[in-house]
């Protein structure tokens, strides 16, 4: 998530022009983006007259959103069923993650903790699928041994956990933390 925070000393105008806002100031800017939490200072080097705002987001609450690369990822500390958490990422503008990097798949190690990615054989038993789409890609797979087994004919959504960051097919009505994946910067 990018998050504009701007601090202004001067006059201030601002209005629409084709679907962006604009913001006229007359003497100094200091912007800081927070991208998943992590603030930054931009630094100009002349006076800036004209600043073009992109999903400008005040929010004053604690951000669960972390970076990696061009994506951001939001790790629940509640806990849902699998399609409850689906929906949940959904009204964030996201999707329950996908893995889809290498790098992404050593992101889920971080704790023992266990989550609900957005991996599902749902629509079709063994034929595993990410629900943004992705290409389940079985070289980047990481299944637990002897997974997936689909217990009592049962299990149909991913979760991912462990000291290894190892999946697994599980009931869907389980409750469980989840991580949502958002891929762009701005949203």
């Amino acid at each position: 998530m990018l998050l504009f925070f701007i601090t202004i000393c001067g006059l201030i105008s601002a209005g629409k022009y084709q679907g962006f806002s604009k913001v006229w100031v007359e003497v100094f800017v200091s912007v800081y983006t927070v991208f998943c939490g992590v603030e930054t200072p931009f630094t100009f080097q002349k006076r800036v007259t004209c600043l073009f705002l992109f999903n400008v987001i005040w929010n004053s609450s604690a951000c669960r959103w972390r970076p990696l690369d061009e994506r951001c990822y939001y790790f629940s500390t509640s806990t849902l069923p699998w399609d409850e958490a689906r929906t949940d990422c959904d009204t964030k503008g996201a999707r329950l993650m996908s893995i889809t990097t290498v790098r992404e798949r050593v992101r889920c190690t971080i704790n023992s903790e266990i989550y609900w990615i957005g991996l599902n054989d749902i629509a079709e038993e063994g034929k595993w699928e990410w629900v943004d789409g992705s290409t389940y890609d079985h070289y980047l797979e990481n299944w637990r041994s002897g997974q997936p087994d689909n217990w009592d004919n049962n299990e149909d959504c991913g979760q991912v956990g462990g000291a290894n960051g190892q999946w697994n097919d599980e009931n869907c009505g389980v409750r469980r933390r989840y991580i949502c994946k958002h891929d762009n910067r701005m949203f």
